[in-house]
């Protein structure tokens, strides 16, 4: 058993962070999941930190508890993390994950990455991921990269789950001020947040964290089905919002000469299997050429992949 080798993939994000071991041989040894690992100024040491608890548990799962002093080489570790697309993060967080010596070989690469790789390996195709965040990537027929959305907070994140839900708050905020149309978003907020005061709403989503926020978007979803006209135009806009990332890529996928649809695949707390905008979007996609995958990828499992190919290769694939 101490012979093993073992590879390590992390899919992690605002919300939550999964990680899977496994062995050269495809079997899956252990899968643990942990808290958030979103990416931040500043948080690289705490990130990396917690992707050293998290391969410690797994690997206590797998069999291989540090009180036996026994534990296999992990040879490849990936991980897929929100908010790496800067440079600078990336490299921070990778450097603190090295000098913890978790793996022979580690790499840090954007959690759309791990999951498209689990839904296309190194074929074509589009990944939509709506939860705390929201972007797209596609690897066109050519091999490029091409991503739309993903910018933050200030800049970007539309039809996510915390864009969702903090348009709702305005809105209830407008709607108690008697400045907007009156809207059921305001009692719901009332309920949600516990206070018939706006100033304490605002005081809750200064010291909420994105996922704090963003758990609060099916709530709005649910004020939208029971038939609110303002809460059922934010919905309309954040289903909108996400066709609007996948729009743009068809282009790149005809100027090289694609046959048939572009494939899509769909993911994250908003848009996967029974999540509260899947049925609004899948409606929406019906006038778009595009061919749905039906289930989602799993990106703990993708970063696997490509942890075995950096251990074989030595890098990451194109």
């Amino acid at each position: 058993m101490d012979s093993v080798r073992l590879l390590a993939g992390v899919d992690g994000g605002g919300t939550s962070t999964r990680l899977v071991l496994k062995d050269l041989d495809g079997r899956e040894r252990a899968r643990v999941k942990g808290g958030p690992t979103l990416v931040t100024p500043g948080s690289e040491a705490r990130v990396a930190q917690t992707l050293a608890n998290l391969l410690a548990e797994a690997l206590e799962v797998a069999g291989y508890p540090p009180s036996t002093g026994s534990a296999p080489p992990v040879v490849s570790l990936v991980a897929g993390l929100a908010g790496v697309a800067d440079p600078a993060r990336r490299e921070g967080v990778l450097e603190h994950l090295q000098a913890l010596g978790l793996a022979q070989q580690v790499e840090v690469v954007n959690d759309t990455r791990v999951s498209f790789a689990h839904a296309f390996e190194d074929r074509a195709g589009i990944l939509l991921i709506s939860g705390t965040g929201s972007h797209a990537l596609a690897r066109t027929p050519a091999g490029r990269w091409v991503r739309k959305g993903g910018w933050g907070l200030l800049l970007g994140d539309e039809g996510s789950a915390w864009a969702l839900a903090l348009r709702a708050i305005r809105a209830a905020v407008r709607s108690a001020e008697e400045r907007a149309l009156p809207t059921e978003l305001t009692s719901w907020a009332f309920r949600t947040l516990g206070s018939r005061d706006p100033a304490d709403w605002a005081r809750w989503v200064e010291q909420a964290t994105k996922a704090d926020v963003a758990a609060l978007a099916p709530g709005v979803v649910e004020v939208a089905d029971q038939g609110d006209a303002v809460a059922r135009v934010l919905v309309a806009t954040a289903v909108e919002d996400l066709v609007d990332h996948v729009v743009p890529m068809l282009p790149e996928f005809e100027r090289e000469g694609a046959t048939g649809f572009p494939s899509l695949a769909l993911l994250g707390g908003m848009i996967g299997p029974g999540r509260a905008l899947r049925s609004r979007l899948l409606d929406a996609l019906e006038e778009i050429p595009v061919h749905i995958i039906p289930e989602p990828p799993d990106g703990a499992l993708g970063g696997c992949a490509l942890a075995l190919h950096l251990y074989q290769t030595g890098q990451l694939p194109a």
